[in-house]
């Protein structure tokens, strides 16, 4: 199992500032999970998570989940969204899951208010 702390360069201002301290990433179950859920296409950017979590265009969170979560959104080829979890037994946040989105949902996204832009 490969289980990756988020480093350094990731513990951004960003991620301070919305209060994430501790980020877990394990590839082996986030690929398992992405092909399970038919988010296959979107396994090539896999390794750009600590690009998508240090510069993200958009962040949010995702009202039907109970708990802790938050939603980056990242535009490249594909708008992807960056699934993040609080895990409260074990007192950290992993990355959940990664899939892509159409314009068309980021737009209700945004018109719904569920995500905001990010200024840079």
């Amino acid at each position: 199992m490969i289980i990756e702390m988020v480093n350094q360069k990731l513990k951004s201002d960003f991620l301070k500032s919305i209060g994430i301290s501790t980020l877990i990433l394990n590839k082996e179950n986030l690929v398992k999970h992405m092909i399970k859920s038919n988010h296959a296409n979107c396994l090539q950017y896999v390794d750009k998570i600590p690009e998508i979590i240090s510069t993200p265009d958009y962040i949010g969170r995702n009202k039907n989940i109970n708990g802790k979560s938050l939603e980056v959104i990242k535009i490249y080829l594909d708008n992807l969204l960056l699934a993040i979890k609080y895990d409260s037994k074990r007192d950290y946040y992993y990355i959940a899951s990664l899939y892509d989105v159409t314009q068309s949902k980021l737009d209700h996204m945004i018109n719904n208010n569920r995500v905001r832009k990010l200024t840079k």
